[in-house]
Order: structure tokens, then C-alpha cells, then sequence
């Protein structure tokens, strides 16, 4: 069983040439869709899609930043093209450079709110992130700078980690 996280910091043609290592071994993949492996996927899309639905139309927010994970991993690039999608059927074009790749892990979400926030002034109104992880990561960052979650930006997570139940704010 090889859980998704195993996929981080890998392109999806890397990790299928990792699992064809274990033929003829049967193999069941958790969250990366593999050609030819029972794979066990979740709702990435509709999660996405139903996050990117609340926050512009209930919160009426459309500028919003992306902390994607690793280019090319699956899980990554699916989260990302949603939340571009989404944007564009709600006619706003998606600022490139509010969108930053980090790894999944914490100190990425605190790099990447970092490099964001480079020029000083928030130009965003929300920060959609890639998992929990990296939120929290972000959350750190904005807190370190004086920002208040949710009054001076939203913030939003996603994966439903332990972690981010407990976190002050808690996390979308």
C-alpha cells in the first residue's frame, strides 16, 4: 500500500516507474491514480470546486493567492487547475504571481506566504492552500507579520488533517 505523500517532491512519471519497481507484487495506491494499480482517489476536484464556490460566492472573494504542492504531482496539479477553473467561470484571470509552489510541508507554506508578502502591502483578499499543511504554514507567516485570520484575509486548507482542527484560528 503506498500511501500519496510518497509522490511528493516526485513528477507522476517518476512515481509510476517507482511502483512498476514492485511487479509483479500487488500494489494498492492511496491518493495518486496510477495506470494499472488499484488506486484509492479522493474528491479532489469537487472538494476543490466546493471550496473555490464558497469563498466566491458566499465570501464574494476573487483575488485570491495559491500555495500549490510540487509541480507535477498529481494531487498538486489537480487542486491547482480547479482553483484556476474556478476562477475563470467566475471571470477573473488567475495572477500568476500569486501562486507558489511549495512541498506540502509547513515551513513551504511559510516560505511561500513569505515570497508572497515580498513587496510588503496585502494585495490579496484569501489564500486558498494546497493541503493543511502548508496552511498552517501560512498561518504562521501572517501571524509573525500582524495579520489576523479571518479578519484581514481568508484562509483555507484542505486535506482535514488532526492538525488543523486544533489551530487557532482553525482552518476551512
Amino acid at each position: 500500500v503506498l500511501a500519496g505523500a510518497v509522490s511528493h517532491g516526485v513528477s507522476h512519471e517518476e512515481f509510476q516507474a517507482f511502483c512498476r519497481q514492485f511487479s509483479p507484487l500487488p500494489l494498492v495506491s492511496l491518493a495518486v491514480e496510477v495506470p494499472g494499480v488499484p488506486s484509492v482517489i479522493s474528491g479532489n476536484q469537487g472538494a476543490m470546486r466546493a471550496l473555490m464556490t464558497h469563498l466566491l460566492q458566499e465570501h464574494h472573494c476573487h483575488r485570491l493567492a495559491f500555495l500549490a504542492g510540487p509541480p507535477g504531482q498529481q494531487e498538486s496539479e489537480i487542486r491547482l487547475r480547479v482553483f484556476r477553473e474556478e476562477l475563470r467561470a467566475a471571470g477573473v484571470e488567475p495572477d500568476p504571481t500569486w501562486i507558489v509552489h511549495g512541498d506540502f510541508t509547513r515551513e513551504s507554506g511559510f516560505h511561500a506566504v513569505e515570497a508572497l508578502l515580498e513587496e510588503g502591502a496585502l494585495p490579496f483578499q484569501g489564500i486558498v492552500a494546497a493541503n493543511d499543511a502548508m496552511a498552517l504554514g501560512a498561518l504562521d507567516a501572517l501571524t509573525l507579520r500582524g495579520y489576523h485570520v479571518p479578519r484581514d484575509l481568508l484562509l483555507t486548507g484542505f486535506d482535514d488533517s488532526e492538525e488543523s482542527r486544533f489551530s487557532q484560528p482553525s482552518l476551512t
